[in-house]
Protein backbone atom coordinates (compact mmCIF):
# COMPACT_ATOMS: atom_id res chain seq x y z
CA UNK A 1 0.00 0.00 0.00
CA UNK A 2 0.95 3.64 -0.63
CA UNK A 3 0.15 6.51 1.27
CA UNK A 4 0.42 10.16 -0.11
CA UNK A 5 0.64 12.80 2.92
CA UNK A 6 0.19 16.42 1.64
CA UNK A 7 -0.10 20.11 2.52
CA UNK A 8 -0.52 23.47 1.10
CA UNK A 9 2.14 24.13 3.40
CA UNK A 10 4.04 21.79 1.56
CA UNK A 11 3.81 24.26 -1.65
CA UNK A 12 4.57 27.26 0.06
CA UNK A 13 7.97 25.70 1.18
CA UNK A 14 8.70 24.39 -2.43
CA UNK A 15 7.53 27.74 -4.03
CA UNK A 16 9.74 29.29 -2.10
CA UNK A 17 12.86 26.76 -3.07
CA UNK A 18 11.85 27.32 -6.57
CA UNK A 19 11.82 31.29 -6.48
CA UNK A 20 15.02 30.85 -4.99
CA UNK A 21 16.75 28.60 -7.82
CA UNK A 22 18.08 29.97 -11.38
CA UNK A 23 15.42 32.17 -13.27
CA UNK A 24 15.43 30.19 -16.59
CA UNK A 25 14.39 27.08 -14.17
CA UNK A 26 11.26 28.58 -12.50
CA UNK A 27 8.91 28.34 -15.50
CA UNK A 28 9.47 24.27 -15.71
CA UNK A 29 9.74 23.94 -12.17
CA UNK A 30 6.48 25.62 -11.27
CA UNK A 31 4.49 23.50 -13.86
CA UNK A 32 5.84 20.29 -12.63
CA UNK A 33 4.78 21.48 -9.25
CA UNK A 34 1.36 22.38 -10.71
CA UNK A 35 1.45 18.86 -11.81
CA UNK A 36 1.96 17.61 -8.56
CA UNK A 37 -0.96 19.22 -6.95
CA UNK A 38 -2.84 18.31 -9.69
CA UNK A 39 -2.17 14.92 -8.90
CA UNK A 40 -1.97 14.91 -5.05
CA UNK A 41 -5.58 16.57 -4.53
CA UNK A 42 -7.44 14.36 -7.42
CA UNK A 43 -9.80 11.36 -6.81
CA UNK A 44 -8.63 9.40 -8.95
CA UNK A 45 -6.86 6.15 -9.34
CA UNK A 46 -2.86 6.80 -8.06
CA UNK A 47 -1.73 4.29 -10.46
CA UNK A 48 -3.38 5.45 -13.48
CA UNK A 49 -1.05 8.41 -13.99
CA UNK A 50 2.16 7.14 -12.45
CA UNK A 51 1.83 4.56 -15.80
CA UNK A 52 0.81 6.66 -18.26
CA UNK A 53 3.66 8.96 -17.67
CA UNK A 54 5.62 6.08 -18.48
CA UNK A 55 3.59 5.21 -21.52
CA UNK A 56 1.60 2.13 -20.23
CA UNK A 57 -1.90 2.08 -19.62
CA UNK A 58 -3.95 1.20 -16.90
CA UNK A 59 -7.57 1.60 -15.60
CA UNK A 60 -8.04 1.39 -12.06
CA UNK A 61 -9.33 0.96 -9.53
CA UNK A 62 -5.74 -0.60 -8.02
CA UNK A 63 -7.59 -1.53 -4.72
CA UNK A 64 -3.86 -0.11 -2.86
CA UNK A 65 -3.72 3.39 -3.15
CA UNK A 66 -5.65 6.05 -1.29
CA UNK A 67 -8.66 6.59 -3.43
CA UNK A 68 -8.96 3.12 -4.59
CA UNK A 69 -9.21 2.10 -1.05
CA UNK A 70 -11.80 4.84 0.00
CA UNK A 71 -14.17 3.75 -3.24
CA UNK A 72 -13.94 0.06 -1.68
CA UNK A 73 -14.62 1.82 1.83
CA UNK A 74 -17.38 3.77 0.45
CA UNK A 75 -16.26 6.90 0.81
CA UNK A 76 -16.12 8.04 -2.35
CA UNK A 77 -19.89 6.93 -2.90
CA UNK A 78 -22.61 8.57 -4.85
CA UNK A 79 -23.73 9.76 -1.66
CA UNK A 80 -20.57 12.39 -1.20
CA UNK A 81 -20.77 13.47 -4.97
CA UNK A 82 -22.67 16.50 -5.79
CA UNK A 83 -23.81 18.76 -8.87
CA UNK A 84 -22.45 22.15 -8.02
CA UNK A 85 -22.74 23.10 -11.51
CA UNK A 86 -24.43 26.54 -10.36
CA UNK A 87 -21.31 27.19 -7.70
CA UNK A 88 -18.70 26.54 -10.19
CA UNK A 89 -20.23 28.71 -13.07
CA UNK A 90 -20.45 31.48 -9.90
CA UNK A 91 -17.00 30.74 -8.62
CA UNK A 92 -15.36 31.07 -12.09
CA UNK A 93 -17.14 34.23 -13.69
CA UNK A 94 -15.95 35.77 -10.93
CA UNK A 95 -12.67 34.80 -11.40
CA UNK A 96 -13.22 36.02 -14.86
CA UNK A 97 -14.28 39.47 -14.31
CA UNK A 98 -11.97 40.29 -11.65
CA UNK A 99 -9.31 40.01 -14.69
CA UNK A 100 -8.16 36.33 -13.81
CA UNK A 101 -5.71 38.38 -11.18
CA UNK A 102 -6.97 37.07 -7.70
CA UNK A 103 -6.33 33.82 -5.52
CA UNK A 104 -9.15 31.61 -4.52
CA UNK A 105 -9.09 33.75 -0.91
CA UNK A 106 -10.14 37.08 -2.32
CA UNK A 107 -12.60 35.10 -4.65
CA UNK A 108 -14.46 33.62 -1.47
CA UNK A 109 -14.35 36.90 -0.21
CA UNK A 110 -16.47 38.80 -3.09
CA UNK A 111 -19.02 35.96 -3.00
CA UNK A 112 -19.20 35.82 0.61
CA UNK A 113 -19.83 39.74 0.68
CA UNK A 114 -17.20 40.48 2.54
CA UNK A 115 -16.00 44.15 3.76
CA UNK A 116 -12.40 43.95 3.67
CA UNK A 117 -10.24 46.36 2.84
CA UNK A 118 -8.90 44.67 -0.41
CA UNK A 119 -12.60 44.00 -1.51
CA UNK A 120 -13.44 47.58 -1.31
CA UNK A 121 -10.39 49.01 -2.60
CA UNK A 122 -10.87 47.41 -5.61
CA UNK A 123 -15.04 47.90 -5.97
CA UNK A 124 -15.59 44.47 -6.24
CA UNK A 125 -18.42 45.39 -3.71
CA UNK A 126 -20.11 46.26 -7.06
CA UNK A 127 -19.56 43.08 -9.05
CA UNK A 128 -23.12 41.81 -9.78
CA UNK A 129 -21.81 38.28 -7.83
CA UNK A 130 -21.12 39.64 -4.72
CA UNK A 131 -22.29 38.18 -1.85
CA UNK A 132 -24.14 35.90 -3.72
CA UNK A 133 -22.30 32.45 -2.53
CA UNK A 134 -23.70 32.71 1.36
CA UNK A 135 -25.44 29.80 0.77
CA UNK A 136 -21.81 27.73 1.60
CA UNK A 137 -19.02 28.30 3.93
CA UNK A 138 -16.17 30.07 3.13
CA UNK A 139 -14.33 26.65 4.00
CA UNK A 140 -16.16 25.14 1.62
CA UNK A 141 -15.90 27.34 -1.11
CA UNK A 142 -12.34 27.51 -0.49
CA UNK A 143 -12.13 23.09 -1.03
CA UNK A 144 -14.65 23.25 -3.97
CA UNK A 145 -11.86 26.24 -5.46
CA UNK A 146 -9.13 23.27 -5.23
CA UNK A 147 -11.44 20.67 -6.75
CA UNK A 148 -11.53 23.44 -9.70
CA UNK A 149 -7.73 23.44 -10.07
CA UNK A 150 -7.59 19.52 -9.54
CA UNK A 151 -10.23 18.96 -12.22
CA UNK A 152 -8.81 21.55 -14.35
CA UNK A 153 -11.56 24.27 -14.68
CA UNK A 154 -8.70 26.62 -12.97
CA UNK A 155 -5.26 26.88 -13.80
CA UNK A 156 -3.31 28.66 -10.48
CA UNK A 157 0.09 30.67 -10.47
CA UNK A 158 2.34 29.06 -8.81
CA UNK A 159 4.28 32.44 -8.14
CA UNK A 160 1.41 34.68 -7.26
CA UNK A 161 -1.57 32.55 -6.49
CA UNK A 162 -3.40 34.11 -9.22
CA UNK A 163 -6.35 31.85 -10.90
CA UNK A 164 -7.26 31.69 -14.73
CA UNK A 165 -10.10 30.01 -16.53
CA UNK A 166 -9.57 27.19 -18.61
CA UNK A 167 -11.21 25.87 -22.11
CA UNK A 168 -12.52 23.23 -19.70
CA UNK A 169 -13.81 26.04 -17.10
CA UNK A 170 -15.21 27.69 -20.29
CA UNK A 171 -17.56 24.75 -20.96
CA UNK A 172 -18.83 24.78 -17.50
CA UNK A 173 -19.35 28.22 -17.88
CA UNK A 174 -20.88 28.04 -21.28
CA UNK A 175 -23.35 25.46 -20.01
CA UNK A 176 -21.97 22.88 -21.75
CA UNK A 177 -20.76 20.84 -19.20
CA UNK A 178 -21.67 19.83 -15.26
CA UNK A 179 -19.33 19.85 -12.39
CA UNK A 180 -19.97 17.24 -10.09
CA UNK A 181 -17.70 18.15 -6.82
CA UNK A 182 -15.99 14.14 -5.79
CA UNK A 183 -14.81 15.47 -2.08
CA UNK A 184 -14.58 12.68 0.00
CA UNK A 185 -15.96 14.41 2.97
CA UNK A 186 -19.20 16.41 1.65
CA UNK A 187 -19.43 19.24 0.81
CA UNK A 188 -22.48 21.53 2.40
CA UNK A 189 -24.91 23.32 0.06
CA UNK A 190 -28.01 24.70 1.51
CA UNK A 191 -30.88 23.76 -0.80
CA UNK A 192 -34.35 25.80 -1.58
CA UNK A 193 -36.05 23.36 0.86
CA UNK A 194 -33.79 24.08 3.66
CA UNK A 195 -36.30 26.79 4.89
CA UNK A 196 -39.79 26.51 4.65
CA UNK A 197 -40.96 29.09 2.52
CA UNK A 198 -43.93 30.10 0.23
CA UNK A 199 -43.13 28.13 -3.34
CA UNK A 200 -45.96 30.22 -5.60
CA UNK A 201 -43.76 33.40 -4.50
CA UNK A 202 -40.26 31.76 -5.15
CA UNK A 203 -41.51 31.14 -8.51
CA UNK A 204 -42.27 34.56 -9.11
CA UNK A 205 -39.13 35.63 -7.91
CA UNK A 206 -37.17 33.32 -10.12
CA UNK A 207 -38.91 34.83 -12.88
CA UNK A 208 -38.21 38.24 -12.32
CA UNK A 209 -34.78 36.96 -11.68
CA UNK A 210 -34.68 35.20 -14.91
CA UNK A 211 -36.07 38.75 -16.75
CA UNK A 212 -33.59 40.64 -15.55
CA UNK A 213 -30.85 38.05 -16.42
CA UNK A 214 -31.88 38.12 -19.91
CA UNK A 215 -31.64 41.72 -20.28
CA UNK A 216 -28.63 42.10 -18.75
CA UNK A 217 -27.39 38.95 -20.89
CA UNK A 218 -26.18 37.47 -17.66
CA UNK A 219 -26.86 34.14 -15.93
CA UNK A 220 -29.59 33.97 -13.20
CA UNK A 221 -27.49 33.16 -10.31
CA UNK A 222 -25.76 36.19 -10.80
CA UNK A 223 -28.59 38.21 -10.24
CA UNK A 224 -29.37 36.35 -7.06
CA UNK A 225 -29.16 32.66 -5.80
CA UNK A 226 -31.55 30.26 -5.79
CA UNK A 227 -31.02 30.85 -1.69
CA UNK A 228 -31.62 34.23 -1.55
CA UNK A 229 -34.39 34.41 -3.32
CA UNK A 230 -36.16 31.29 -0.74
CA UNK A 231 -35.23 33.42 2.29
CA UNK A 232 -37.39 36.63 0.45
CA UNK A 233 -40.32 33.95 0.07
CA UNK A 234 -39.49 32.98 3.47
CA UNK A 235 -39.52 35.98 5.49
CA UNK A 236 -41.69 38.41 3.27
CA UNK A 237 -39.57 41.62 3.20
CA UNK A 238 -41.56 44.62 2.55
CA UNK A 239 -38.78 47.81 3.16
CA UNK A 240 -35.50 47.73 1.84
CA UNK A 241 -34.17 47.31 5.42
CA UNK A 242 -35.92 44.06 5.32
CA UNK A 243 -34.25 43.18 2.46
CA UNK A 244 -31.02 44.49 3.90
CA UNK A 245 -31.31 41.61 6.48
CA UNK A 246 -31.60 38.51 3.46
CA UNK A 247 -28.39 36.69 2.73
CA UNK A 248 -26.79 37.73 -0.70
CA UNK A 249 -28.29 40.95 -0.90
CA UNK A 250 -25.46 43.58 -0.04
CA UNK A 251 -26.12 47.66 -0.26
CA UNK A 252 -24.71 47.36 -4.50
CA UNK A 253 -27.74 44.75 -5.06
CA UNK A 254 -30.08 46.81 -3.08
CA UNK A 255 -29.57 49.85 -5.24
CA UNK A 256 -29.31 47.74 -8.34
CA UNK A 257 -32.32 45.24 -7.41
CA UNK A 258 -34.30 46.27 -4.42
CA UNK A 259 -37.16 48.31 -5.11
CA UNK A 260 -37.83 45.90 -8.45
CA UNK A 261 -37.85 42.78 -5.85
CA UNK A 262 -39.83 44.62 -3.42
CA UNK A 263 -42.36 45.72 -5.68
CA UNK A 264 -42.96 42.00 -6.58
CA UNK A 265 -42.86 40.97 -2.71
CA UNK A 266 -45.09 43.89 -1.57
CA UNK A 267 -48.00 42.90 -4.67
CA UNK A 268 -48.03 39.49 -3.43
CA UNK A 269 -48.24 40.11 -0.18
CA UNK A 270 -51.01 42.71 -0.55
CA UNK A 271 -53.05 40.36 -2.76
CA UNK A 272 -52.63 37.09 -0.01
CA UNK A 273 -52.56 39.91 3.38
CA UNK A 274 -49.42 38.05 4.24
CA UNK A 275 -47.22 40.32 7.00
CA UNK A 276 -43.72 40.67 6.95
CA UNK A 277 -41.70 37.91 9.08
CA UNK A 278 -38.83 38.32 11.91
CA UNK A 279 -35.41 36.38 10.26
CA UNK A 280 -33.80 35.35 13.15
CA UNK A 281 -30.71 37.20 14.21
CA UNK A 282 -27.40 35.45 13.66
CA UNK A 283 -25.55 33.58 16.62
CA UNK A 284 -23.20 36.79 16.42
CA UNK A 285 -25.57 39.32 17.93
CA UNK A 286 -25.80 37.09 20.54
CA UNK A 287 -24.70 39.02 24.02
CA UNK A 288 -21.00 39.41 24.71
CA UNK A 289 -19.17 36.80 27.15
CA UNK A 290 -17.26 38.51 30.01
CA UNK A 291 -13.99 39.93 29.48
CA UNK A 292 -11.48 37.08 31.21
CA UNK A 293 -12.78 35.32 28.51
CA UNK A 294 -12.44 37.95 25.30
CA UNK A 295 -10.37 35.73 23.23
CA UNK A 296 -13.17 33.34 22.79
CA UNK A 297 -15.40 35.99 21.51
CA UNK A 298 -13.32 37.21 19.50
CA UNK A 299 -12.80 34.03 18.10
CA UNK A 300 -16.20 32.92 17.75
CA UNK A 301 -16.04 36.01 15.77
CA UNK A 302 -13.69 35.59 13.67
CA UNK A 303 -15.12 31.81 12.52
CA UNK A 304 -18.31 33.30 11.61
CA UNK A 305 -16.54 35.73 9.47
CA UNK A 306 -15.42 38.79 10.83
CA UNK A 307 -11.93 39.98 9.74
CA UNK A 308 -9.29 40.79 11.73
CA UNK A 309 -9.71 44.45 10.25
CA UNK A 310 -13.53 44.51 11.61
CA UNK A 311 -12.82 43.04 15.20
CA UNK A 312 -10.13 45.94 15.88
CA UNK A 313 -12.71 48.51 14.39
CA UNK A 314 -14.99 46.97 16.63
CA UNK A 315 -12.88 46.74 19.76
CA UNK A 316 -10.96 49.92 19.44
CA UNK A 317 -7.83 47.80 19.60
CA UNK A 318 -4.13 46.95 18.14
CA UNK A 319 -4.08 44.21 15.21
CA UNK A 320 -1.72 42.48 17.12
CA UNK A 321 -4.51 42.39 20.07
CA UNK A 322 -6.81 40.36 18.13
CA UNK A 323 -3.92 37.85 16.36
CA UNK A 324 -2.88 37.44 20.06
CA UNK A 325 -6.67 36.30 21.32
CA UNK A 326 -7.15 34.15 17.96
CA UNK A 327 -4.01 32.22 19.19
CA UNK A 328 -5.44 32.03 22.71
CA UNK A 329 -8.40 30.60 21.20
CA UNK A 330 -6.83 28.34 19.09
CA UNK A 331 -4.21 27.17 21.89
CA UNK A 332 -7.46 26.34 23.61
CA UNK A 333 -8.53 23.37 21.36
CA UNK A 334 -10.96 25.75 18.58
CA UNK A 335 -10.64 25.42 15.22
CA UNK A 336 -9.13 28.49 12.98
CA UNK A 337 -9.06 27.79 9.36
CA UNK A 338 -4.94 28.89 8.59
CA UNK A 339 -5.86 29.43 4.96
CA UNK A 340 -8.06 32.28 5.78
CA UNK A 341 -5.66 33.68 8.53
CA UNK A 342 -2.97 33.29 5.61
CA UNK A 343 -5.06 35.61 3.72
CA UNK A 344 -4.78 38.34 6.72
CA UNK A 345 -0.85 38.58 5.84
CA UNK A 346 -0.12 41.68 4.55
CA UNK A 347 3.52 40.42 3.08
CA UNK A 348 3.31 39.26 -0.19
CA UNK A 349 3.52 35.54 -1.35
CA UNK A 350 6.99 35.20 -1.56
CA UNK A 351 7.80 36.56 1.75
CA UNK A 352 5.16 34.93 3.42
CA UNK A 353 6.93 31.74 2.38
CA UNK A 354 10.30 32.88 3.55
CA UNK A 355 8.96 33.27 6.74
CA UNK A 356 7.33 29.97 7.03
CA UNK A 357 10.61 28.54 5.84
CA UNK A 358 12.73 29.72 8.81
CA UNK A 359 9.99 28.45 10.96
CA UNK A 360 10.88 25.11 9.40
CA UNK A 361 14.59 25.95 10.54
CA UNK A 362 14.36 27.59 13.52
CA UNK A 363 10.85 26.34 15.01
CA UNK A 364 7.95 28.78 16.79
CA UNK A 365 8.64 28.15 20.35
CA UNK A 366 10.53 31.70 20.22
CA UNK A 367 10.68 34.44 17.36
CA UNK A 368 13.57 35.79 17.92
CA UNK A 369 15.85 33.42 15.78
CA UNK A 370 13.65 33.57 12.96
CA UNK A 371 13.41 37.52 13.25
CA UNK A 372 17.25 37.65 13.73
CA UNK A 373 17.46 35.32 10.64
CA UNK A 374 15.45 37.24 8.33
CA UNK A 375 17.38 39.86 8.96
CA UNK A 376 14.87 42.18 10.68
CA UNK A 377 13.10 42.62 7.44
CA UNK A 378 9.28 41.09 8.58
CA UNK A 379 7.78 42.63 11.64
CA UNK A 380 6.56 41.20 15.04
CA UNK A 381 3.03 41.75 14.10
CA UNK A 382 3.55 39.18 11.05
CA UNK A 383 5.59 37.00 12.94
CA UNK A 384 3.07 36.44 15.19
CA UNK A 385 0.57 35.77 13.06
CA UNK A 386 1.83 33.65 10.01
CA UNK A 387 3.61 31.35 13.29
CA UNK A 388 -0.67 30.53 14.25
CA UNK A 389 -0.78 30.05 10.93
CA UNK A 390 2.21 27.43 10.44
CA UNK A 391 1.04 25.96 13.83
CA UNK A 392 -2.21 25.44 12.49
CA UNK A 393 -1.31 24.00 9.09
CA UNK A 394 1.67 21.84 10.90
CA UNK A 395 -1.51 20.01 13.34
CA UNK A 396 -3.87 19.85 10.54
CA UNK A 397 -1.00 17.85 8.29
CA UNK A 398 0.20 15.76 11.49
CA UNK A 399 -4.13 14.53 12.22
CA UNK A 400 -4.12 13.84 8.42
Amino acid sequence: DCLLLFSQADVRTIMYFINEGAAHEQRGRSARLQALIRYAQSGQCRREPLLAYFGETFRGPCDACDNCRKAVAGEHSDAAQLDVTEQARLFLTCVRDTGQMFGAVHIVDILWGSQNKRVLNRRHDRLPMYGAGKEMSKRDWRRLANEFISQGLLEQDMQHGSLRVTPKGQAVLDGQQVFVAQEAVPIRVDRPGDLIHDTVLFEHLRALRRELAEEAGVPPYVIFSDRTLVEMATWFPQSRSSLLQVDGVGQHKLERYGDTFLAVIQAYCSEHQITEGTKPSRASAAPRLTRGRRFEEVGAMYVEGQSIEQLQASYGVQRSTIINHLRNYAETGNPLDAERLHGESRLPPDEQARVLAAFDEHGTTALRPTYDALNETVSWEELHLLRLVYVLEKDGKEDT
